[in-house]
């Protein structure tokens, strides 16, 4: 192991003079009161002493600061600076509050030009206090005014020395090296303090993230793959105005601590995607190319916490079995990598291609509320020449600036009949946009549509009940609604109501783009946040992989109907297989123990009657005359309403799966299961039921 060049170099631009030629200050707040400072609602003039902060929020200097409700985060208002000429590239600030997705609306601080809001920036991570910055260099000799809003009733800032530089203010602590080791290993402490560090290779940013931070030996350690930096120079910078004792910890190093453990952990799932250490959440890029699945996804590498988004990848030949490859995305100034979608660029439409290799591109949206420096969320795109085996990002993003509001995730898709690209974005409040382009660089905005959704949307076609001249188009949203319709490459008009196809913890679901043999291959998030509670490494875990079909219904609509993969039989080792099994009153338990479970039921449960079925102690319940299937806290009303019901149920270690009467419903649930349960059996509350057909298959692990 190498220990990086450690420099502690206390930064000369803090408590700064006016004289200086590299900065302006707006505001030290060393007063007594706010000269020339508007305030409304709760606020104030008056400037407080930091001597009422805890002894553990450290950073801000000298004697006074801005408080929007440390101790009462009720307060709501204002408080908005002299107007000032805009002369240096970045408005530098000392900052920490709480930083919440909604920031934009309701607790923030704002560049003010022309009365409209320039640019924003969120609180950061309390309580740790760090050098927070806006880019303002379009904004050169225009006037502006610095606000400070809080119009939250939960959410406050704490915020002091504003000045204006052409230089970015970082911490203290700063690393060095020549990069001759494979990996660059960093400490976390799951629940340690939350510290923004910046990236650097041969002076050029290459990311910012975030991880947790503490004393003593670390619970585990997170890794960057350097392997495509051999020989260059990195120096890894922190925000904060402190000196971080964990800092001299960061190490390069050939080997990972703890990696002999990964995917043999008790609560690891085995036949469900996971990263190797960190958060993973929503399923990004999703494409297929030269016999090879690409899957990337929503990724901090750097911990368990839903921290800056990086693009998580890997690769597998048949959707079962994957290999993890260095991130494909990562942060940068314009933002953390938020959603979305990739295409195979056949055409070389975007002029990228320069080997035989046709240029993979990647559409995602540079969330620049979670950077810093910090501005509105655009669209961005990254491209791989070399078939996804490394990625660089577009050197004219952002390709569609912000339009409304979190406009975000991005997915692109070929229409042949238009012989167009297609991009569909969520914008706000439940409206998405359709745009189209030649070339994959250039947009034009051609339909909102609105459906009961907030983000993730999908675009893609299917044969009604798999008959190639009725063709329809799906407009899908993340949360699992979707509309049935007609598209010509500009307008989508909606047949009838939104439907919904999957439920549960299923969020974020994205279909493969370029699958072969026309298939619909769809991915989904396994939101785990409210059910599980992570004892190591890793956090989150994506869905078995469905294909998607699109039938007419008992009812008389079309619907999607979502069923496993046939690849998963791969995984199968010993069966259990029984029919016509009369259950009665009596419980029925099959001879058969297993971990992993794939099972296979056709049941005929009579009118009144309830038919249970408790898999290593996860009961699910049928209920014949509510025709609903009930399972931990969540009820699915099925369309077939018949004596006569099917059931496919995967059962893993941190989740259990449901598809009723092949794929008309489907319920995921991220459950964490007893490792002491092995069995199943089945009961009823009426003497007529029965079971015409059983299959149990035990699974092996897919990481074996």
């Amino acid at each position: 192991m190498k220990k990086l060049f450690l420099l502690f170099l206390i930064v000369p631009m803090i408590l700064v003079s006016c004289s200086s030629s590299d900065v302006f200050l707006i505001a030290d707040f060393e007063s007594e009161t706010i000269s020339g400072w508007e305030t409304t609602g709760d606020f104030s003039n008056k400037i407080f002493n930091k001597s009422f902060l805890p002894h553990y929020v450290k950073g801000f200097l000298g004697k006074g600061l801005i408080d929007t409700g440390f101790e009462k985060p009720d307060k709501k208002g204002t408080l908005v600076s002299p107007e000032f000429t805009i002369t240096k590239k970045y408005i530098n600030f000392l900052v920490t509050g709480n930083n919440t997705y909604n920031a934009e609306r309701d607790c923030n601080v704002r560049l003010i030009i022309d009365g409209k809001v320039a640019k924003y920036a969120p609180p950061t991570r309390y309580p740790v206090v760090e050098w927070g910055a806006m880019e303002v260099s379009e904004f050169i000799g225009k006037k502006g005014r610095f606000e400070i809003y809080d119009m939250s009733k939960k959410y406050f800032i704490l915020i002091d020395q504003i000045y204006q530089s052409d230089t970015l203010a970082l911490g203290v602590d700063r690393m060095a090296s020549i990069v001759d080791k494979k990996y660059l290993i960093l400490p976390v402490t799951k629940g340690g303090n939350q510290n923004r560090f910046r990236l650097r290779k041969n002076g050029d940013l290459d990311e910012q993230f975030v991880i947790e931070m503490g004393d003593g030996e670390p619970d585990y350690w997170a890794f960057k793959d350097l392997s495509n930096f051999q020989g260059k120079e990195i120096e890894l910078f922190s925000y904060s105005p402190n000196v971080n004792n964990t800092f001299n910890k960061i190490i390069l190093s050939d080997n990972v601590p703890g990696e002999d453990r990964y995917y043999k952990e008790k609560e690891r799932p085995q036949f469900h995607f996971t990263s190797k250490t960190g958060f993973i959440n929503d399923p990004n890029g999703l494409v297929y190319s030269n016999g090879v699945w690409n899957l990337m996804y929503q990724h901090n590498p750097y911990g368990i916490i839903g921290s800056l988004k990086h693009w998580g990848h890997a690769t597998s030949k048949d959707l079962i079995h994957w290999t993890e490859n260095p991130s494909s995305i990562s942060p940068d100034d314009l933002g953390s990598n938020h959603s979305g979608g990739a295409v195979v660029d056949f055409n070389n439409s975007a002029g990228l291609q320069t080997s035989d290799y046709k240029t993979l591109i990647a559409f995602w949206t540079c969330a620049g509320h979670f950077t810093t420096p910090s501005s509105r969320f655009q669209q961005c795109i990254s491209y791989s020449t070399n078939d996804g085996k490394t990625w660089q990002k577009y050197s004219g993003n952002p390709i569609i600036t912000h339009i409304v509001g979190r406009n975000r995730d991005p997915n692109v898709i070929w229409h042949e009949e238009a012989q167009k690209w297609i991009m569909s974005l969520f914008l706000d409040n439940q409206e998405f946009a359709i745009f189209n382009s030649k070339n994959l660089l250039d947009w034009k905005l051609t339909d909102r549509i609105k459906m009961p959704a907030n983000d993730c949307p999908d675009l893609f076609q299917l044969n009604l009940d798999g008959d190639p001249n009725n063709r329809k188009w799906i407009f899908w949203g993340g949360n699992g609604n979707y509309v049935v319709g007609s598209f010509d490459g500009e307008k989508f008009d909606i047949e009838g109501e939104a439907h919904r196809t999957h439920f549960g913890t299923y969020h974020a679901a994205m279909t493969y783009n370029n699958a072969p043999d026309n298939r619909i291959v769809q991915i989904g998030w396994l939101n785990t946040q409210k059910t599980s509670k992570p004892t190591t490494n890793f956090n989150q875990q994506l869905s078995i992989s469905n294909e998607i079909l699109l039938k007419t219904t008992p009812k008389g609509y079309a619907a999607l109907y979502s069923y496993p993969i046939k690849e998963l039989e791969k995984l199968r080792e010993k069966s259990f297989q029984e029919k016509n099994i009369s259950l009665g009153k009596k419980i029925y338990k099959p001879d058969f123990k297993a971990e992993l479970i794939d099972l296979n039921l056709i049941a005929n449960v009579n009118r009144g009657g309830l038919l249970t079925i408790n898999i290593r102690g996860e009961k699910i319940l049928y209920d014949r005359d509510k025709n609903k299937v009930f399972y931990n806290g969540h009820g699915v009303e099925l369309i077939t309403q018949e004596d006569t019901q099917e059931f496919r149920i995967l059962v893993d270690r941190a989740s259990v799966e449901i598809f009723c009467n092949g794929g008309e419903k489907a319920l995921f649930e991220s459950v964490v299961v007893d490792p002491n349960k092995k069995f199943i059996e089945f009961s009823t509350n009426e003497i007529k039921s029965k079971i015409k057909q059983l299959n149990i298959y035990s699974l092996k692990s897919a990481w074996k």
